[in-house]
């Protein structure tokens, strides 16, 4: 019972969060210069966040931005499709944006990009974003500098259009890490500057154990 009632406080939480995220995503996808994929959605989390909770050890993977390529059916178009990756997905409604996060590794994932970054780790730590490897811990994946999927990708926007977005997604990510509270952080990136910014204040709120991944070939 008790296990019931702090997951159904932190669902309460994240769902809170994911409305005002949403309503910033909404704002900023009218303006063109911050060249936010359309049709696209907010993703503050990939993963079962419920299983993530009863995990032996709670892991977070950490990543730039997400990929215009969760919302492609065929990479070679720039066609956007928000039900390719997030089935679950309906218009205007906050929970079905909960459950497409939580099942996204059921449904379609980008399962190259994942497996390349952070599935070899993730196994040394038991863990899995797959709920059937029968792993003890379920990670769940985030992003830090925004929450919002652009195209052009992240390193070829304008550093002032990147500035203002890490902004904005600096502080989301960290409204979130609130709520996860994880024991692990596992940050993949060549991406020196938000070392800090994944540092910061973290370690005064809860302890955590980070560690930054070099895993360029």
């Amino acid at each position: 019972m008790l296990e019931e009632n702090f997951i159904s406080i932190k669902k309460r939480l994240l769902l809170n969060l994911i409305n005002e995220v949403t309503k910033e995503f909404d704002e900023l996808s009218k303006n063109p210069k911050y060249k936010i994929v359309k049709p696209s959605i907010p993703i503050l989390w990939f993963g079962n966040v419920e299983k993530y909770f009863k995990s032996e050890v709670k892991i977070i993977t950490v990543g730039i931005n997400p990929s215009c390529m969760e919302f492609k059916k065929n990479k070679k178009l720039n066609q956007y499709d928000i039900t390719f990756r997030f089935p679950d997905y309906i218009a205007k409604c906050t929970p079905s944006l909960y459950l497409a996060y939580n099942n996204y590794f059921k449904e379609n994932p980008y399962k190259k990009w994942f497996n390349e970054n952070f599935k070899n780790v993730l196994e040394k730590f038991n863990a899995s974003y797959y709920e059937n490897q029968k792993f003890p811990n379920i990670a769940i994946h985030t992003d830090i500098a925004s929450q919002y999927a652009t195209y052009p990708r992240w390193g070829k926007l304008g550093k002032n259009v990147k500035e203002e977005l890490t902004k904005r997604g600096i502080k989301n990510w960290h409204k979130l890490m609130e709520i996860l509270e994880p024991d692990v952080i596992l940050f993949s990136s060549n991406a020196t500057q938000y070392v800090k910014e994944i540092n910061k204040d973290l370690k005064k709120l809860f302890q955590v154990y980070i560690l930054f991944l070099d895993l360029r070939k």
